[in-house]
């Protein structure tokens, strides 16, 4: 079984915090606090289920998902959404639609290196919209989910990156849902406009 928090420690022991002080050209350390909300990153990609605890009636078809992420005073906060269709291994039961909702801490390698790693955790509602209400008696179900995740990123244009990830999450329900899934995408970061960035601060 899958679980979300030792997945979690074991992925952060692969991190030196040294890292995410990198100096700059001149030897100083940026100040954490000046970072903080001073750009966006949106990333966007297909998305795939690895692995499924008590879903076993269903198959995961291809999805996506979809983040927004800014520097935080330490590491970064993040929300998105990610989608997958399911389809019924069983005449009887019916295809569901599911969407992870999500907001995120997460901790990267210094920003200046080509090729960045991230370990974090998320929080969110995982949604059920089901064809028919046979499963349940109810055709749309949400449940509190955990999970944590560790991916990489690599600048190949200005502020374009592309990125993979694994995410190990772990929905409330009774029996609990366990399920493994990775996404790839492009990226694209942008300084945050000022009036946002007033707002957020």
């Amino acid at each position: 079984m899958i679980r979300p928090a030792a997945t979690l420690f074991c992925l952060l022991l692969c991190f030196n915090p040294l890292d995410l002080f990198a100096q700059t050209n001149d030897g100083a350390i940026p100040p954490i606090e000046k970072r903080a909300f001073e750009t966006i990153r949106i990333a966007v990609g297909p998305a795939a289920s690895l692995h499924a605890v008590h879903l076993d009636s269903w198959t995961a078809d291809y999805g996506g998902a979809v983040k927004a992420s800014t520097p935080f005073y330490f590491g970064e906060i993040e929300l998105g959404m990610s989608i997958l269709p399911w389809k019924s291994n069983d005449p009887v039961l019916p295809d569901f639609m599911s969407a992870l909702i999500f907001g995120g801490w997460f901790v990267s390698t210094a920003p200046e290196k080509v090729l960045k790693a991230s370990a974090g955790v998320r929080m969110g509602n995982y949604f059920m919209a089901f064809d028919s209400p046979q499963v349940s008696g109810e055709r749309n179900e949400s449940e509190f989910a955990i999970s944590s995740f560790l991916g990489i990123r690599s600048t190949f244009w200005r502020g374009l990156e592309g990125f993979a990830e694994i995410n190990a999450v772990r929905v409330l329900t009774t029996p609990r849902l366990d399920m493994v899934s990775v996404s790839t995408g492009v990226s694209i970061t942008f300084d945050t406009p000022d009036w946002l960035e007033g707002i957020l601060k």
